[in-house]
């Protein structure tokens, strides 16, 4: 499961949208289900809390109003 400090990319309707940094990931009261809080990375940065299965975190598809959306972890690179 991608954790707090990653950067996802984030898919809207099998696209690349938009990168995004997870800044915090909380339990819900229901099992395998989180609130996770996302720095949108645009002009200006806004921040946004979703609730998603732990597998959505993974990279499974789902829906938000009917659009299937998707994360996708983005690798870090070392530079030596």
């Amino acid at each position: 499961m991608a954790i707090e400090g990653d950067v996802v990319l984030i898919y809207y309707q099998e696209q690349p949208t938009i990168f995004a940094r997870i800044e915090h990931i909380e339990p819900d009261n229901k099992k395998d289900w989180y609130h996770v809080t996302l720095l949108l990375l645009t002009l200006p940065t806004q921040i946004v809390t979703w609730i998603l299965r732990d597998q959505y975190i993974d990279g499974e598809v789902f829906t938000m109003g009917g659009q299937a959306m998707r994360l996708e972890e983005v690798k870090k690179v070392t530079i030596r």
